[in-house]
């Protein structure tokens, strides 16, 4: 039944877009389009990537030996499964239950748009000169927007029901970041990415990047134009150049000129203790990915996915090397639990 589900998953795939990957991944490679595609479908049987993952983790200049090392959708699948209770998915999917449930760290003005009055929508921008909307359950930047409220002054009426009508569930304070990460890109919170796991108490930090808006837009997502470098964990410091959707390597960021590699994240210790915290109050989620902003008074949390994206860290391991091993490192005598396979 797997298999077939397998094979279903490929043949309803979009194939004007993997054709699309294919002939990009051809044109990097210098290799057919065609070989390419055969390629891809080859991968999906065997690994359970997608034509995206295919691209964006470089399968095309891989060997065999490397390509079991990475996290593919369905490895990632199955570890979510195994590790994530389901029962308690409810904390992470809802921004507006997640800032409830994770108040100690939500440092920031928040208020749910079911309910809010022409009043109490003026009484939030008098204190927030700038404030995000957002889509309740929304994932990978969808459903953002950011308005600045003098844009609309003597057009309250205009902003309040822009934001009523708008399917917009939430509305938060925009968060001003340190200094040191606006110089890298200014127009959106450029968050920190902790990928973690607990085993028998312990808070593991597989990775972590610092994801980076691009081009105007007001979120940080691949989708948007955005780019990602590895953070040494130890360090703190950026330890990578960037790197985009298009499998396009930066070392300085295209919209700000900034250099990325050696950058320092402030506070970055106290963000690693706060993710390990926050771990602890729902601890029936072991695999998360939390998002992390870093202000002038410290690190706040944004986010906690708990079906962390394995689209985020493209192309920065030594060697090429997936983190696959890593995980199975980690989780020991668990891992024939997982049901990954090969490596």
């Amino acid at each position: 039944m797997a298999g077939y589900s397998l094979v279903k998953n490929i043949v309803n795939m979009d194939k004007k877009e993997m054709i699309r990957y294919a002939k990009k991944a051809g044109k990097l490679s210098r290799k057919p389009w065609p070989f390419i595609l055969a390629d891809i479908i080859w991968c999906g049987l065997k690994y359970q990537t997608g034509y995206i993952e295919y691209f964006v983790f470089k399968f095309y200049e891989l060997p065999r030996r490397l390509r079991k090392t990475y996290y593919s959708r369905g490895n990632n699948n199955k570890l979510v499964r195994y590790l994530n209770d389901p029962a308690y998915n409810k904390y992470f999917d809802s921004k507006i239950q997640f800032n409830r449930t994770f108040a100690e760290y939500v440092d920031r003005d928040w208020m749910p748009a079911d309910g809010m009055t022409f009043e109490s929508f003026e009484a939030f921008c008098a204190k927030n000169p700038v404030i995000i909307a957002k889509v309740d359950r929304d994932s990978c930047g969808a459903g953002v927007s950011k308005f600045r409220v003098k844009e609309y002054e003597g057009r309250m009426k205009e902003l309040y029901e822009t934001i009523k009508n708008g399917d917009y569930q939430l509305i938060e304070q925009n968060i001003e970041q340190h200094p040191v990460i606006s110089a890298l890109y200014p127009e959106a919170v450029n968050t920190i990415r902790f990928c973690m796991i607990e085993k028998d108490g312990v808070k593991h930090i597989l990775y972590s990047v610092i994801r980076m808006g691009n081009r105007g837009a007001c979120i940080d997502n691949f989708d948007t134009g955005g780019m990602s470098a590895q953070i040494d964990i130890d360090t703190g410091v950026i330890c990578t150049d960037a790197v985009d959707g298009d499998n396009i390597i930066h070392e300085l960021h295209p919209y700000t000129g900034t250099k990325i590699k050696g950058t320092k994240i402030p506070f970055f210790n106290e963000a690693k203790e706060m993710a390990v915290r926050a771990y602890g109050v729902v601890p029936q989620i072991r695999y998360i990915g939390w998002d992390v902003a870093i202000t002038e008074k410290g690190p706040q949390l944004i986010e906690g996915n708990r079906y962390p994206g394995n689209l985020i860290y493209p192309d920065f391991t030594e060697h090429k090397r997936g983190f696959l091993p890593d995980v199975k490192a980690v989780l020991g005598d668990e891992w024939e639990k997982v049901g990954i396979k090969g490596i």
